[in-house]
């Protein structure tokens, strides 16, 4: 299967358009990648938010970490992102951060680190 790359970008923003109509992400949080060939990828930039996504501010980036193309930084959950496409045949990765998730994570870490119960 040929992959191209305006088609790849093309859906990293309309994906990230989703995911933020749907509130699965908000503000710059979020990232997403998907796979060009064995050592490319496309990523979403860091600090941008994903209904700002355009079809030129997706940051291409070789798995060793060397940027290809794109003025911006990659998205700095890239190293999740490689070891998922170093250890699974993953066409793409998408890593949604959605509020009422954090939230719960958040009062979880808190009980945590005051010694109690997660569950409580």
């Amino acid at each position: 299967m040929v992959v191209l790359e305006p088609d790849l970008r093309r859906d990293i923003v309309a994906a990230g358009q989703k995911l933020a109509e749907k509130g699965f992400v908000t503000s710059t949080h979020g990232s997403l990648s998907a796979r060009l060939d064995n050592d490319l990828v496309l990523c979403s930039p860091a600090g941008v938010p994903k209904e700002e996504l355009t079809r030129t501010s997706a940051v291409k980036i070789s798995l060793s970490g060397e940027r290809v193309f794109g003025g911006g930084q990659p998205t700095s959950f890239l190293p999740v992102h490689k070891v998922l496409y170093a250890i699974t045949p993953a066409a793409a990765v998408v890593h949604a951060q959605p509020p009422q998730v954090q939230a719960v994570l958040e009062n979880v870490h808190s009980a945590l680190a005051n010694g109690e119960s997660a569950q409580s």
